[in-house]
């Protein structure tokens, strides 16, 4: 899950539901797509089905999908 539309390089926008946060609130899912992240090994990796919620402060990543 991330707040940061720029950093998707496919993207499809709608109504995706709504998650259930941690302090109690629910927040909408916007979008969803694919996200690059540079490793330190100079390589790549795709990132798939990420969440984009505007509500977000921090992005929230599984490392079981890393």
């Amino acid at each position: 899950m991330t707040p940061n539309r720029q950093w998707f390089t496919t993207y499809k926008s709608g109504n995706f539901g709504s998650v259930y946060m941690g302090n109690n609130k629910t927040c909408a899912i916007v979008g969803m797509g694919q996200v690059q992240i540079a490793m330190d090994d100079d390589g790549v990796r795709t990132l798939c089905d990420v969440q984009l919620i505007s509500e977000l402060r921090k992005n929230l990543i599984s490392l079981g999908s890393l």
